[in-house]
């Protein structure tokens, strides 16, 4: 089955990070939400659907995490992803939607990797456990998505 061994791109991307990491290159990672206004359509797609109305998913596995609404993971590798970007992101992008024009706006100071991966796997671990027993509980890990989660720490 060719979806088992496709390349997933946020897979993809967490091992380039770790790659140009190892090789000393710098890097900015951005993170950015889709804009609500938008009525762009990939005119390649067969199945034509407004930019807008695509989830706001990256799932970094192939996982029973694709099945649970968007944003929500619960597997280990994508809980990681998520909290990785999270740590590693300085700058914020969005669509101001009374002027329509692109803001651009540094956030947060990044971890460095090694301390962004480290904490990343000790709160995507925890999660991913906690998020097995089906209780209430506060993440350890700040996902990417939520309202105050681009916030100094």
């Amino acid at each position: 089955m060719a979806a088992a061994t496709s390349n997933i791109p946020t897979e993809m991307a967490i091992k380039l990070v770790k790659e140009w990491d190892k090789r000393g290159y710098g890097m900015d990672v951005v993170l950015y939400k889709k804009y609500g206004g938008s009525t762009w359509v990939d005119p390649h797609d067969e199945e034509r659907v407004a930019f807008k109305d695509l989830p706001n998913r990256f799932p970094s596995v192939l996982s029973r995490d694709f099945r649970k609404d968007q944003g929500h993971y619960e597997d280990f590798d994508n809980l990681f992803a998520m909290y990785l970007l999270y740590n590693l992101a300085r700058f914020s992008v969005r669509v101001n939607d009374e002027t329509k024009l692109l803001e651009i706006e540094k956030r947060k100071n990044p971890m460095p990797y090694a301390e962004a991966t480290e904490q990343a796997t000790r709160s995507a671990s925890s999660d991913s456990d906690l998020f097995g027993r089906r209780q209430p509980f506060q993440p350890a890990g700040t996902a990417i998505d939520e309202p105050a989660g681009f916030s100094e720490k």
